[in-house]
């Protein structure tokens, strides 16, 4: 939720910018375009009422406005800083008339008062925040932050007008109440101005106080604006108990050794059985996890992928194939010899009848091909609800053909089988009369066939099975690529999968089968088709036909090599460090979509600046989409920066293990399993993810020498 409580609408100052000045129905769309929720109008010395009640109608619905000023104080030493003062909108008169007393008779160039004047005017405002610059020009004194604190004591009303995000980072993680404000200088680039989001939305002034004194009921009303999964979780074995996760950021912190990771798996197990998604990444695990993904299982073996075909009747037909010899020239001789010693046998002139050659199988498989598709297809066509999506002629028309086509496809089948029939049935004929002569008449038939048109016929079917089946596991190739990340200076690297038919580049892990069986199966295979012709040809379709039996190579799927690798942009090969594999993995997990997302120990291996920059906002992201994410973490960015619904707190302490459960808005860890042991979720904090106090204060300094 975009919160603004720095924001100026007129030039009230002689130095203030003219573009700070705003219509009602630019501020209107400006608001509405930065998606802020809760806008507090505070200018120079100036509080106008009527322009406040005018920009608060023009945003009703959609954000609310609260009355606010900022003050130029007169502090220690004569330093000059400044104060914005908040009010209550339900407060709006009485605020009005303390601003009017303030400033009587006074130009906003002319405003300069001290601590005490500005609050003995404002005193009857007994809600109102104070938000002084910190750590940003004009900035207030350590001195007269004192003084404020003193005047005020409820300490909750004081928050810290940041210079930069750097500055809010630091100073928030650690309940040091800071906000950014937009300052806006010019209205028409108001979207590009920095805005505090809030955690917690809020309906109105009085929830945001009471969320600011961290009032445990309404922090708690406000969670329950998520959905809660209470889960059993087991560290250690026979150690049970359970803890609510939020549809939110979750965050699982404290000393190594405490069973972290255990409890995170009992998470990822609990929500699965509620039938969740799940996405997870554990650090200690990256060069598994990397290796695992680089695997093969989700790629199919499809030659269709590389433009080839599967040739598994061709491998049949390469199976079952037998060579035919010509008929030897010593049966002619016989016949010869032997045709003149039964003078009955001479008149038998289908004696000398030969066998016919028929040559229709290629127009018979072809036609066998295609009544399988229509006899498997134009049924289900015919289910379809024709009327839908044509006329009533179109459709009759449509029915008319496939039931035509369906017609003559079975017709032809029907005549070229009853032809090969036929043709099979007169050569059986012509054979078995004469082999009935032969036994009667002491004679030899004149032989059916010279045998060159079958041994022909036989080699031709060879060289054509062979092409085809070389034609599809040669040299085919193709690739797809898919984002797994990007890192730092090198940008976005891919997950390329290769689809690859078996070559001189192939590695053995591509394949299902052994790459020496498949190597000299497609080598033969290259020989027969270049030595159809040989005499010795069966040797080598013996060694395929044996090979494909042993090593159960049935089509050319088994040639099919499946690979993966990572490259650039350029298609670059590209070999991840080992905490570049983190990255990548890390970034797709929080790609993915899921339900729920759990990460043990993401920071490990990864850089601050890149868990920061890119990590913590998608994990941010990731909450406002009511998504459930639970980290297991040493990282303060992550830790505190993520602004945890729930945080749960490991302890070992003199051989006893202890889990307090909390979030950073009571800034309260309570122990589950004794309501009276509580702890300061602030200095838990503090001492586990930053090393203690003096640590924290340290990086403190060093982020503000940058600025």
């Amino acid at each position: 939720m975009k919160i603004d409580l720095h924001c100026h609408t007129k030039k009230a100052k002689s130095g203030d910018a003219d573009t700070r000045n705003v219509n009602k129905e630019v501020f209107a769309q400006k608001i509405m375009n930065a998606d802020v929720k809760i806008v507090a109008i505070t200018n120079h010395n100036l509080f106008d009422y009527d322009q406040f009640k005018i920009l608060s109608a023009a945003t009703q619905g959609f954000c609310q406005v609260w009355p606010g000023i900022e003050l130029d104080v007169n502090g220690t030493g004569q330093k000059r800083w400044h104060l914005i003062v908040i009010a209550n909108p339900n407060k709006l008169d009485l605020f009005h008339e303390s601003i009017q007393t303030l400033t009587f008779n006074k130009h906003p160039d002319e405003g300069l008062w001290t601590l005490n004047e500005i609050y003995s005017c404002l005193s009857r405002c007994d809600d109102a925040l104070y938000i002084p610059h910190f750590h940003k020009n004009p900035g207030i004194p350590d001195e007269d932050m004192e003084e404020l604190r003193s005047i005020l004591r409820d300490s909750w009303r004081i928050f810290h007008d940041a210079p930069n995000y750097n500055s809010l980072s630091v100073f928030s993680d650690h309940s040091i109440d800071t906000l950014v404000g937009s300052d806006v200088q010019d209205w028409d680039k108001y979207e590009e101005c920095t805005f505090t989001d809030l955690r917690l939305p809020v309906t109105n002034y009085e929830q945001f106080c009471l969320l600011a004194q961290r009032d445990e009921p309404v922090v708690n009303t406000l969670l329950r604006t998520k959905k809660i999964h209470t889960t059993e979780v087991s560290p250690y074995k026979d150690v049970k108990f359970n803890v609510d996760i939020y549809e939110d950021v979750n965050i699982i912190f404290g000393q190594k050794g405490t069973g972290k990771t255990e409890i995170l798996k009992s998470i990822k197990t609990q929500l699965l059985q509620k039938g969740l998604r799940c996405q997870e990444y554990f650090g200690s695990q990256k060069e598994d996890g990397f290796k695992n993904y680089l695997m093969t299982n989700d790629m199919k073996r499809d030659p269709a992928l590389v433009g080839a075909e599967l040739c598994d009747s061709e491998f049949l037909k390469m199976g079952e194939w037998e060579d035919i010899q010509p008929t030897p020239i010593s049966h002619y001789e016989k016949w010869i010899k032997t045709r003149r010693n039964n003078r009955n046998k001479s008149t038998m002139k289908i004696t000398e009848a030969v066998r016919q050659i028929s040559d229709n199988h290629e127009v018979l498989e072809v036609v066998e091909r295609e009544y399988d598709i229509v006899d498997k297809n134009i049924e289900r066509v015919m289910e379809i609800n024709f009327d839908s999506y044509l006329s009533t002629e179109e459709s009759l028309l449509l029915k008319s053909l496939l039931s035509k086509l369906s017609s003559r496809v079975t017709t032809r089948l029907r005549k070229e089988l009853i032809e090969k029939s036929a043709s099979e049935l007169s050569n059986f004929s012509i054979d078995t009369i004469k082999s009935l002569a032969d036994k009667k008449t002491a004679s030899i038939s004149k032989p059916s066939t010279t045998g060159y048109a079958e041994f022909v016929q036989k080699r031709l079917e060879l060289l054509k099975v062979s092409q085809k089946i070389t034609d599809n596991i040669y040299g085919k190739e193709y690739k797809e690529k898919e984002l797994i990340g990007k890192i730092e200076e090198k940008g976005n690297l891919y997950v390329q999968k290769v689809y690859r038919m078996l070559g001189a580049k192939s590695l053995a892990s591509e394949f299902s089968h052994k790459i020496r069986p498949l190597q000299q199966v497609q080598g033969d295979l290259e020989e027969i088709r270049k030595k159809f012709h040989a005499h010795d040809i069966i040797t080598l379709v013996s060694s395929v036909r044996d090979l494909c039996r042993e090593e159960r190579i049935t089509d050319a799927r088994d040639f099919l090599g499946l690979s993966k690798v990572i490259v650039t942009e350029n298609d670059q090969l590209y070999q991840p460090s080992n905490g570049e594999k983190g990255i990548l993995l890390l970034q797709k997990a929080l790609r993915e979509e899921a339900d729920a997302y759990i990460l043990d120990e993401p920071e490990m291996g990864m850089g601050n600046s890149y868990i920061d920059s890119t990590i913590r906002p998608r994990i941010s992201d990731l909450s406002k989409r009511f998504k459930i994410v639970v980290v297991a973490t040493h990282n303060a960015n992550i830790a505190v920066r993520t602004r945890p619904y729930q945080s749960v707190y490991r302890v070992h302490n003199n051989g006893q293990y202890s889990t307090y459960v909390g979030n950073p808005f009571t800034d309260e860890l309570r122990n589950i399993s004794d309501e009276n042991d509580r702890k300061s979720w602030t200095q838990e904090s503090m001492n586990t993810l930053e090393g203690g106090k003096e640590a924290f204060y340290e990086r403190k300094v060093i982020y503000e020498s940058g600025n």
